[in-house]
Order: structure tokens, then C-alpha cells, then sequence
């Protein structure tokens, strides 16, 4: 999430990370949100399961996966953004 201020990214569905990610031709698909403290996403949805967090290039985030026919995919959302899931 860039820009000054508040970002706020609300109803994030297991569909719209498989849209944003369609157009790699891979299984296991995966999306990674940046963010910091005044930040929020929410996720919509049953579909999406915690799976405690992971690190790369020295960013600590919260991983949500969820499957289907294609295999597993993960939701990285960095920790200092607020993450409710609805």
C-alpha cells in the first residue's frame, strides 16, 4: 500500500487474489501486501485460513492461505498492517 496517510484495502476475497494473480501461469499462486501501522486490509470470506507468519528481505507478515483446485495459495500482509478477517 503506498501513498501518504490511511490506506485501506476492505472485503479482500479468496476470487480477487486468484484475479489480481491470474495472469502468472503457475499453481500456488501468491500475493504480498506492503503497509505500515495506519494501514488496513479486510478479508471476506470463509475460505481463508491463518498460517502464522513467514520473513522475507527482513519484512515480517502475516500469511492467510486458502486452496482450491489449482493448489495452495498465501496472502502475505506485512504485520504492521491491521487484518481482520470477516
Amino acid at each position: 500500500m503506498t501513498g501518504n496517510g490511511t490506506q485501506a484495502l476492505t472485503n479482500l476475497t479468496t476470487s480477487d487474489v486468484l484475479e489480481i494473480t491470474n495472469e502468472t501461469v503457475m499453481t500456488d499462486k501468491g500475493l504480498i501486501i506492503n503497509g505500515d501501522s495506519a494501514d488496513s486490509v479486510s478479508l471476506s470470506g470463509s475460505d481463508w485460513t491463518s498460517a502464522g507468519t513467514t520473513t522475507q528481505d527482513s519484512n515480517t507478515y502475516n500469511v492467510y492461505s486458502f486452496a482450491d483446485t489449482d493448489g495452495t495459495h498465501e496472502l502475505l500482509i506485512q504485520t504492521d498492517i491491521t487484518t481482520t478477517v470477516l
